[in-house]
């Protein structure tokens, strides 16, 4: 090996200096990983102390990964039930009609509605589109554009959820959406 094929000291330098900054920003993302599964968790926490009848609490995010952006996965789910699927389609019932409303929308008895629910026991249920940002430009390019996910709290019992029911998880929404 001639001098001139040997590493440098100052190019070793750069390339450990890459490294670790390759290592702060996993280190980051993990920490905000951990963070947003804490801030989660205490949403729906709060949102289950103040709205006794809200037996199901799910945030479902956007899907980056699917390139049509029609996929939404379940993140986080305060639930007693079991849920049989994890990833749902933001195009199709009871989230599609949220997102389309583009607010939270209450279904007090899911009994009318001719989309399925989440989960079959849902009888009452909310459902809040999270936004990236709330502005007037919001679903102009496509259903789903600044859509980061949604918030869906469910009851058991018929008429559970109400209107003010509805404005506190809008309330939640905004907030869990900063997270």
């Amino acid at each position: 090996m001639s001098q001139d094929d040997a590493p440098t000291i100052p190019s070793e330098i750069e390339a450990k200096t890459a490294q670790l900054a390759g290592l702060r920003w996993l280190g980051r993302q993990i920490g905000t990983s951990l963070h947003r599964t804490e801030i989660l968790s205490a949403t729906a926490s709060s949102i289950k102390d103040t709205i006794s009848d809200a037996q199901s609490i799910i945030f479902l995010a956007k899907e980056y990964e699917d390139t049509s952006e029609r996929s939404l996965t379940i993140e986080f789910a305060d639930t007693p039930l079991a849920v049989s699927k994890t990833t749902f389609l933001a195009d199709e019932g009871l989230l599609s009609m949220a997102i389309s409303s583009i607010v939270p929308i209450l279904v007090p008895d899911t009994d009318t509605l001719s989309v399925q629910c989440l989960l079959a026991s849902d009888r009452s249920v909310v459902v809040a589109p999270l936004w990236d940002g709330i502005d007037d430009d919001i679903g102009s390019q496509g259903p789903t554009a600044g859509l980061l996910g949604c918030l869906y709290v469910s009851a058991t019992k018929q008429n559970a959820l109400t209107e003010q029911h509805r404005e506190f998880i809008e309330t939640v929404s905004y907030l869990a959406a900063m997270a």
